[in-house]
């Protein structure tokens, strides 16, 4: 193994440079896109304040553990890139069977991996939580380019969709919609 690359460090740098895809697919240069660290980042936040709403409205979840599910979802795009949701959907399995072989096989952290499988094997809430919060930080950051002037709203309308079906699965369907009315209205 290439300790070099199996270290915190790289992958900080790995994500912080990595442009996602999906953006300048549909315009978005370079220099605005967002990178994977920043979408990360952006769905912690939204998964910490999502479930401690939740938490205080009385749902059983670790508003810390969604929270630090979300951060370090997309580690695995630190070795293999971003693949845009377009081809997602043509080889979803075998992305995500590729990413999680490599962070067994180049990250070091036990911890880590762990929570890496926990995000992706979703079968915990917080993970649900922390995957439906993925989605909505696309959503949110689709949102900030259509102000932008750029044609996104596929992006948009399928990241809402993605996120509002787990939403139903959860049981927590009139709690996001009402959510995403809040984030909308600031």
């Amino acid at each position: 193994m290439d300790r070099v690359k199996s270290g915190i460090y790289y992958i900080l740098q790995a994500l912080k440079s990595l442009a996602r895809t999906g953006w300048m697919l549909r315009g978005v240069p370079k220099s605005l896109a967002e990178s994977v660290a920043e979408h990360s980042f952006l769905s912690a936040v939204v998964a910490l304040v999502m479930a401690s709403k939740l938490r205080f409205s009385g749902v059983d979840v670790d508003p810390l553990r969604a929270t630090v599910l979300a951060l370090i979802h997309d580690v695995g795009e630190a070795y293999i890139g971003d693949i845009a949701k377009v081809f997602d959907e043509l080889a979803g399995a075998v992305k995500e069977s590729v990413e999680i072989g490599v962070v067994e096989d180049m990250v070091e952290n036990e911890f880590l991996k762990t929570l890496y499988r926990e995000f992706h094997e979703g079968k915990t809430k917080e993970a649900q939580i922390a995957k439906l919060c993925d989605h909505l930080a696309t959503y949110i950051q689709a949102r900030i380019y259509e102000g932008m002037g750029f044609d996104v709203e596929d992006v948009r309308r399928s990241s809402y969709e993605r996120a509002l079906s787990i939403a139903r699965k959860l049981g927590i369907e009139e709690f996001f919609i009402n959510y995403v009315k809040e984030l909308e209205q600031k």
